[in-house]
Parts: C-alpha cells; structure tokens; sequence
C-alpha cells in the first residue's frame, strides 16, 4: 500500500485550511502549511481510542472540514494497482463510489502506527446538539466507506469522536456502523466554549416567536 498520509495531504484543497495556516503561521518543517495537534486535545483524543497519537507532528495529518470524496478517493488510490492517471469506475455495491458533493467530516487526524494507519474523524457541535437525521446521514457515508465493523480496508482503521460542549441527549445509535461505537456509545469529548455569546433570533413586531415563517424583527439576546 501506498503512503496513506501523503496522499491524504495531496487532496487537501480547502481554503480555510491554508488561510487558517498562513495567518497563523503553522507550517511543517519543510514550510509547507500544516496544523498540529495541541498537547491536551492529543490526550484528548488518546483516552478515546486504542491506540496512541504520535507526538511528532510530523508523524500526524490534521486537516479541517475534509471532504469525504477525497477521503474515499485516497483511500481508492492508496490501494490501487494502476497510477493516479488511469480513471476508476465509479460505481459500487450501493451505487456511486465518489457522490460530487461538499459532505465533510469537521477534523480528520490520520497517522500510522506499525503496520496500520488510524484515521480519527471529528464531528463538532458548539451551541446546538445532534440530531437523529444529521447523524444517521453521516453514518449512512461512513458505512460505504469504511463497512460495518471498520475493516473495509485491512490496514487502515477508522475512528469517530463527537465533541461538544454539551453531550446530546436521546440519540438513536443504532443505524450507526459499529466501529463508530464504544461499547454501544459514541466516544464524546468536551469542547470548551465561551460563557457568554450573542444569538440572532426570529421574532414578530411585540418580540414573540416569529410566526407564518415571516420575520418581522429581530431580537439580538
């Protein structure tokens, strides 16, 4: 098998990605653009899976709102017999392979560890919580491209963390792939949030619950 790593790096062309890298001043060794891990998310991350993230972030992949086109094409390429020129049918047991759409996973840390690569996805929610819908949708993706249980391809092993500030209560786990699952549950992390933030809501004239989908002001709480 090929380079996992590089050739995840190679699809990474999202601009908030190297906006983000360039104001900030992250960048590899060699001055490409880069993020790293921080310390305590690395643990984070560590108390949730099996498996330790090197410390080296040379060693560590970390992309933002990675598309998982790209995800599933460079897992396609990595294991391909034929070069990256050739095209590749785009079809599978349950239809298109590559979908053409800007479905994402929110921070994808990939590395090696012996003969086997790790691929940790990170779902966020800030100040608003999952949803059955918008989970199964995500899973239903993960599914095709990972399988059941994880093992889609043998020597990569897939991961899935949700973090929020708040765990999201009364979620329906059970069309869910059971590698995205710990024991039956989904592995949370917290993300800490400022205490005080404002809120743009719909409102009618006298500042009630906006109604007939109509705004008619604005409450700025």
């Amino acid at each position: 098998m090929a380079d996992l790593i590089a050739i995840l790096e190679s699809f990474n062309r999202k601009e908030r990605f190297f906006l983000i890298a360039h104001a900030l001043g992250l960048h590899s060794k060699a001055r490409e653009p880069a993020f790293s891990l921080s310390d305590c998310f690395r643990e984070q991350l560590n108390e949730k899976i099996d498996v330790t993230i090197p410390t080296d972030p040379e060693k560590v992949f970390v992309a933002m709102d990675y598309h998982l086109d790209w995800l599933q094409a460079a897992l396609i390429f990595a294991h391909a017999k034929q070069d990256g020129n050739s095209p590749f049918p785009n079809e599978g047991k349950e239809g298109r392979v590559i979908e053409g759409t800007q479905e994402d996973i929110d921070l994808l840390v990939a590395f090696k560890a012996g003969d086997q690569f790790h691929l940790i996805l990170v779902e966020a929610k800030a100040y608003s919580g999952w949803t059955n819908k918008q989970l199964s949708s995500k899973a239903t993706r993960l599914r095709r491209i990972f399988g059941e249980y994880g093992r889609e391809w043998r020597d990569v092993q897939p991961h899935f963390c949700a973090i929020g500030h708040k765990e999201s209560k009364g979620l329906d786990l059970e069309p869910l792939p059971k590698w995205m699952l710990h024991d039956g549950e989904l592995h949370w992390l917290h993300l800490e949030l400022p205490r005080e933030r404002r809120l743009v809501r719909r409102c009618d004239r006298e500042g009630d619950g906006y109604r007939n989908f109509k705004i008619e002001g604005l409450v700025l709480l």
